[in-house]
């Protein structure tokens, strides 16, 4: 694991996993990380603001990028989370790390291709 700001990060990888800033206070904040996260790496799993997740999305598709699967806390009432691929352990990390925070979003990212 290596933690350093976004900017020095330039070593490519096979999966990039973050926490970035929400937007809350500058909008869009999160779109930085993920722009930086596509140079690195071929599948992201990034946490985000339930109420984000099309932007997320559509940010990720006009970058070449899918989501997978996604895990959201509380489960939404309008559409079931989708887990299809990732491993139990990480649905239960996930669920657990989630259920900590208000209203997030673990997107699972990949390249498409």
């Amino acid at each position: 694991m290596v933690i350093l700001p976004n900017a020095d990060f330039d070593i490519n990888v096979d999966v990039v996993i973050q926490n970035p800033p929400f937007g809350t206070k500058e909008q869009h904040a999160d779109c930085e990380f993920l722009k930086k996260a596509f140079e690195l790496a071929p599948v992201i799993y990034s946490f985000h603001k339930n109420s984000t997740k099309n932007y997320i999305i559509q940010f990720g598709k006009s970058h070449g990028f899918f989501v997978k699967s996604r895990i959201s806390h509380p489960p939404s009432k309008r559409a079931k989370s989708t887990t299809k691929g990732l491993s139990n352990e990480l649905k239960s990390a996930a669920s657990d790390f989630l259920k900590s925070f208000k209203y997030t979003l673990l997107l699972a990212i990949a390249k498409n291709g």
